[in-house]
């Protein structure tokens, strides 16, 4: 943090994707721990549990911010496979299917995807897609092809097993 001046952003979703992405950029090294050292609490207020669908847009703007400074640092073609990655799983699958879960039809969903196609035009062949688990492949092949419908029943009927 003192070195880069890198900080989090006040009032704003996706802050977290702004910020620690340039942070491991910018590090010397990344330890990983085996042991975890905070509580994750959802809030009734979180953005999991938001019904405002188009606060969702603010992760075009994360990723423009992101995307923008791994250009402006000659990292983003260093990059570039990883950034798709985290596109993929934040972008194209989190916040469709938060968005699609409250209105299928919601032109956010046309907008994520053509984010995506602009910025990481093969995504769909992207290495780490075949590293996806099982259920998240299907939502990503749902998506791919506009399954929108289907693919907010099947989160409707997970949510019914779960109860």
């Amino acid at each position: 943090f003192e070195r880069t001046g890198i900080r989090y952003p006040g009032r704003v979703w996706y802050e977290d994707i702004r910020t620690t992405t340039k942070l491991f950029a910018s590090a010397d090294s990344i330890v990983f721990v085996h042991r975890p050292y905070y509580y994750y609490v959802v809030r009734e207020n979180s953005i999991t549990r938001n019904k405002n669908v188009d606060r969702n847009r603010e992760i075009i703007d994360a990723f423009d911010d992101l995307l923008g400074w791994y250009q402006e640092h000659g990292l983003f073609a260093l990059y570039r496979d990883q950034l798709c990655r985290l596109a993929i799983d934040h972008l194209f699958l989190a916040a469709s299917v938060r968005v699609l879960m409250i209105d299928p039809k919601h032109p956010l969903l046309k907008e994520f995807y053509q984010y995506m196609r602009q910025h990481f035009p093969d995504f769909e062949k992207n290495a780490f897609v075949a590293q996806l688990p099982r259920a998240r492949k299907l939502a990503f092949q749902l998506l791919l092809h506009r399954q929108y419908r289907v693919l907010a029943a099947m989160f409707r009927a997970k949510g019914r097993l779960r109860a």
